[in-house]
């Protein structure tokens, strides 16, 4: 889901439409986004509503070619193991238009995957995003 939301730069409208949803199903993307920038721990897809949107990304997966699947499988291996916070810091900055799905991507990929070291693309491309997201 995050993913997703990545994909269309952290506007949610669009992903919403993207996905098919109702308002109900726009809210809670809308309210997943806002939830993990607080760092809450929410989790919209079990909340009532959420199987729409569980319906939504399956057939939008479907529906794209193999390459932009891939690609958001590949970025939602960024958001593994990260806490709800950066992950809202990255949603947050795609919104506002500080950065886009593909410079996460390019920069996770510059790495070779290896986001760890403090000095890789990914963390330079995180570190402006979070200046600009707490300034």
């Amino acid at each position: 889901m995050r993913a997703v939301i990545a994909y269309h730069d952290g506007d949610v409208k669009e992903t919403a439409k993207a996905l098919g949803l109702s308002k109900r199903g726009e809210q809670l993307l809308d309210f997943q986004v806002k939830a993990d920038a607080a760092d809450t721990g929410a989790n919209v897809l079990t909340m009532r509503g959420g199987g729409q949107i569980e319906d939504g990304i399956r057939d939008f997966l479907n529906e794209v070619t193999h390459d932009t699947a891939q690609e958001l499988q590949d970025f939602a291996d960024i958001f593994f193991n990260r806490p709800d916070w950066q992950i809202g810091v990255m949603l947050e900055d795609l919104r506002t238009g500080g950065t886009t799905f593909a410079d996460w991507y390019d920069a996770w990929q510059t790495d070779g995957f290896d986001s760890d070291a403090e000095n890789s693309e990914y963390w330079r491309v995180w570190r402006e995003a979070y200046k600009r997201t707490k300034a």
